[in-house]
C-alpha cells in the first residue's frame, strides 16, 4: 500500500477485546500495510457468547479505537459478526459505530 495508499479504501481488524491488544494489532496492520492510516478499523467477530461490557470498559478495545480515531490513524470504526444479530443490535445501541458487517442468510428465520 505504500506507492498506492490514496487509491484504495483501506480496512482492518481486530479480535482483540482490550486496549492493548487492539492497539498492538492495528500497529501490526499499519506495518504489514505500510501505511500510517486505516479508512475503516472493525472489532471483528463479536459473539453471542462474549460479555460485551469489557469492550466498554476501561481496558476495553473501544478506549484505544476511539484515541486511533482522534489521532487520525484511523477513519471510521466498525464491528463485525458471524453469528446471530443480538451482540451486534446491543452494540449499536450502546455507540454510534460507523459500519456493520454481518452474516446475512435469507433461510434463517432468526435475521428476520
Amino acid at each position: 500500500m505504500k506507492t498506492r495508499r490514496d487509491e484504495v479504501f483501506l480496512a482492518t481488524k481486530t479480535f482483540s477485546r482490550n486496549y492493548d491488544g487492539a492497539m498492538s494489532d492495528l500497529e501490526k496492520s499499519l506495518l504489514n500495510l505500510q501505511t500510517d492510516k486505516i479508512d475503516l478499523w472493525q472489532i471483528h467477530s463479536v459473539s453471542e457468547n462474549e460479555n460485551l461490557d469489557w469492550i466498554f470498559s476501561d481496558n476495553g478495545c473501544l478506549k484505544a479505537f476511539e484515541e486511533a480515531r482522534d489521532q487520525g490513524t484511523v477513519r471510521f470504526l466498525g464491528i463485525t459478526g458471524h453469528e446471530g444479530p443480538g451482540p451486534l443490535k446491543e452494540l449499536i445501541e450502546r455507540y454510534p459505530f460507523d459500519t456493520v458487517l454481518m452474516a446475512l442468510n435469507a433461510a434463517d428465520r432468526q435475521c428476520f
